[in-house]
């Protein structure tokens, strides 16, 4: 799964039977990740952690917010 990952985009990972949204901001041998909302980030992952790939977000409106279009893709790259 990890080679389909791109530096920009939302996962959920597991560990410690919690589970995180976060965006990827690195890849290596291990997933790098971190908050929009934070300036630090989460300590590795490895792929295999990595669960889902968030495509699109619903608010509590019901506005939908994609995640797989190219203008969110950029914008989650410089977020990174």
């Amino acid at each position: 799964r990890a080679e389909r990952l791109a530096v920009g985009d939302v996962v959920a990972a597991g560990r410690g039977g919690s589970l995180v949204l976060h965006r990827v901001v690195a890849l290596g041998r291990d997933v790098h990740l971190r908050g929009d909302a934070t300036r630090r980030g989460d300590p590795p992952f490895p792929a295999g952690d990595v669960v889902a790939v968030a495509r699109r977000i619903v608010t509590p409106r019901g506005w939908v917010l994609r995640l797989d279009t190219p203008a969110a893709r950029v914008l989650g790259r410089a977020i990174a």
